[in-house]
């Protein structure tokens, strides 16, 4: 399953029951980031691996994590509210796929064509 997919339909119902949009986000990016750590943390044990110097690693880090993550997501969280989650999928056509499906899976949604 792509992990948009899952992100998008999440989105949707934490909205629903949580209205701070950036308050969500940042838990969101907080609680991936976590477990991101320890999944790592079980594949690559070794200090040096989790050293971070003043270096293009550190700089690719902090971009990813601000801009690539959480900058898109502040963006996206309003307009998944006002059009739903097949909407910011629709500029990645596999997402679109697999969203739609979940959607109506998990939703109810029709699958229809043209909307």
């Amino acid at each position: 399953m792509n992990l948009y997919t899952a992100l998008y339909c999440q989105q949707v119902k934490l909205q629903t029951i949580f209205p701070y949009k950036f308050t969500s986000t940042m838990l969101t990016c907080l609680v991936t980031s976590l477990q991101s750590m320890v999944i790592g943390l079980f594949i690559d044990t070794s200090k040096a691996s989790w050293r971070l110097g003043w270096n293009l690693q550190l700089i690719t880090i902090v971009y990813s994590g601000a801009l690539a993550t959480a900058a898109t997501l502040c963006l996206i969280a309003p307009v998944i509210q006002l059009r739903g989650p097949t909407y910011p999928p629709m500029f990645n056509p596999l997402a679109l796929i697999f969203t739609a499906f979940f959607e109506a899976l998990l939703f109810g949604e029709a699958i229809t064509l043209g909307r």
